[in-house]
């Protein structure tokens, strides 16, 4: 079995991807994501950052990822294309 690198993806690099606010940063998260598509390399990520990515309202303040694009950033996790790291204890202490 060939050795596939690993990228761990916290919240701000899915937000680059989706909203594409940042285009330096967005091509060079979209180069990553192809590779990992084709099979070529892992995606990892905490399964906190659902929590994290989610654009909601709190106190009337708006955070994170418009609302319209949570649908494209659940079809990631339900692909099953990206490995999620559980968040336990030990690691929410670290956090």
């Amino acid at each position: 079995m060939a050795y596939l690198s690993k990228y761990y993806w916290d919240a701000c690099v899915w937000i680059d991807l989706i909203t594409q606010s940042n285009l330096d940063r967005f091509w060079k998260c979209q180069n990553v994501f192809v590779q990992a598509q084709k099979g070529e390399v892992e995606l990892w990520t905490s399964s906190f950052t659902l929590t994290e990515v989610y654009k909601r309202k709190c106190d009337g303040d708006l955070t994170s990822m418009p609302e319209d694009q949570d649908d494209e950033f659940e079809s990631f996790f339900e692909s099953g294309l990206v490995k999620p790291i559980l968040v336990d204890l030990q690691l929410a202490k670290v956090a």
